[in-house]
């Protein structure tokens, strides 16, 4: 089994920077988990801690129910791809897949057969007898991401490892890791600061920020009911709208707007509200007059950004003609969320 269990971790650098603060998560046998969130919020901190390339200042990292403090990284029975992981240059890509196999005395049949799965699963068959000079980029990290999957190891670690390449690339790739972690029943930790990866990869997504996990949960939940303003604001593109507000009358009162229904458990409270961009329609009634400053066309959509007075608000509509910069807009929302003021303000609804 590969449960991997961090419990009250924390880790700090010299000078007195905190990668992560009291940081605890249970990861189950064969989920995979993708460790999102801005830069220096602590995603790579956590997957180098365990895989042993850093220790922890407190805390107790488990993987399979065993304590791996002191434990080296050979030994703790993971493999760990990241940014620009490198290829023996003078080996041919059959040999980089083969030499960890090599190394741990695996019978031939063995050997040649996890490769020739490996290299179907990846879509590299082709490449095998070629050296990494003669790879392009993207094939150099599919031949790098082979090299750690033939090992077949009971935690696979990938930080940001497909951050160099072309979406299009990024997207072929992100679908093969997951059918053969599927087939391999292999637990993954996957960190990544690309939010459409983020969601179509997890099992579970992580939201960290400044060291501390601010929700751990099935990505449609994090999308839909985030713990607080903090992870509202980290996923979803367009970034969501917040505006100051208050709850009157059962609803939310926004710049003199009446926005969405509310809570009339928080009558007469001041909140954030949120509003996603892709839930703001145009509507000749609309309760948002917006002065339309930027338009951007996506093909089927378009995102708008407008000014409410001092404050901008984006929004993704449908494509149209006519949409110009300068024009008079309004705006309706189809669903509010309100959060506790501050940055990391818990959601109060719905």
């Amino acid at each position: 089994m590969a449960q991997v269990s961090l419990q009250h971790v924390r880790k700090v650098y010299a000078g007195g920077a905190e990668g992560l603060r009291g940081f605890s998560l249970d990861i189950a046998d064969g989920e995979l988990v993708v460790l999102f969130g801005p830069s220096g919020c602590g995603k790579s901190t956590t997957v180098r801690l365990i895989a042993g390339l850093e220790s922890p200042t407190e805390g107790t990292i488990r993987i399979g129910g065993r304590d791996v403090a002191g434990v080296p990284p050979r030994d703790r029975g993971v493999a760990m791809v990241s940014q620009g992981s490198s290829l023996y240059p003078h080996m041919t890509v059959r040999r980089n897949l083969e030499f960890p196999l090599r190394v741990r005395r695996m019978p031939v049949s063995e050997v040649r057969s996890r490769v020739a799965r490996t290299a179907e699963g990846l879509g590299i068959e082709g490449l095998l007898d070629r050296k990494p000079a003669r790879l392009s980029g993207g094939e150099r990290q599919r031949a790098a991401l082979g090299r750690a999957l033939v090992q077949q190891p009971r935690v696979f670690l990938m930080d940001e490892p497909l951050s160099d390449l072309d979406a299009s690339l990024r997207a072929d790739l992100r679908q093969r890791i997951r059918a053969l972690q599927r087939r391999l029943h292999t637990t993954l930790v996957y960190v990544t600061h690309d939010q459409e990866e983020a969601l179509a990869l997890a099992d579970r997504l992580v939201v960290l920020s400044r060291g501390l996990l601010q929700q751990a949960a099935p990505p449609r939940e994090v999308y839909e009911r985030p713990a607080n303003r903090c992870v509202a604001g980290a996923v979803g593109s367009p970034v969501m709208n917040f505006f100051r507000g208050a709850v009157r009358g059962g609803r939310v009162q926004v710049a003199g707007s009446w926005l969405g229904v509310g809570s009339p458990t928080l009558e007469g409270r001041d909140v954030v509200v949120g509003v996603r961009p892709s839930a703001l329609r145009e509507s000749a009634t609309g309760s948002l007059s917006i002065t339309v400053s930027s338009v951007e066309l996506l093909g089927e959509s378009v995102d708008v950004v407008g000014d409410l007075g001092a404050v901008p608000v984006a929004a993704r509509l449908p494509a149209r003609d006519g949409i110009t910069i300068g024009q008079p807009l309004r705006l309706d929302a189809t669903h509010v969320m309100a959060f506790e003021p501050g940055e990391f303000g818990a959601r109060l609804f719905p």
